[in-house]
């Protein structure tokens, strides 16, 4: 019975940096916002790439993130700075008056991959969060709590128009 108390709780902890990580509800917002002028078909295809990128860059950050970034020499403070100052740059462009950056660099049937798939649902806190997580608790463990808090955002972004 205490293993499985144990196995459970290592399954929490793996579960709630994610989640609060990828903050679907926080990210709800800029979603309707980006798909506001799409008809539903449109919609559904960006959710549909989104998910995908983010799935896809954040196992593949999981497996060999931590190798790649000691090949390059990249320690994780200086990957949060980097992801903090890309971040930032994207805040201060969507503030603009008019929106005046907001769209000249993104197309349309893009926003499924940038920004919404990468770096909002899956950006620096969630890679970060990863990284941190595996050497703490495994590779399983990390990426069952992240396929779980994927498929919560699916959820959220897909019942966009309700919320």
């Amino acid at each position: 019975m205490l293993g499985l108390y144990a196995s459970s709780k290592i399954y929490i902890l793996t579960f709630i940096p994610i989640f609060v990580a990828v903050n679907a509800i926080g990210v709800l917002p800029i979603f309707v916002a980006l798909t506001s002028e799409l008809k539903a078909k449109q919609r559904h295809d960006v959710l549909l790439r989104s998910i995908l990128t983010a799935t896809v860059i954040a196992v593949a950050f999981i497996f060999i993130g931590k190798l790649v970034f000691n090949i390059i020499g990249v320690t994780v403070a200086d990957f949060k700075i980097a992801g903090g100052i890309l971040l930032f740059i994207m805040s201060i462009s969507y503030i603009l008056p008019d929106g005046s950056h907001r769209g000249k660099h993104i197309e349309k049937g893009d926003i499924g991959v940038f920004p919404l798939g990468v770096p909002l649902i899956t950006g620096p806190a969630v890679l970060t969060a990863c990284l941190v997580l595996v050497d703490e608790y495994g590779i399983f463990p990390t990426l069952i709590s992240f396929i779980l808090n994927v498929l919560i955002a699916w959820i959220v972004f897909a019942n966009a128009q309700r919320i």
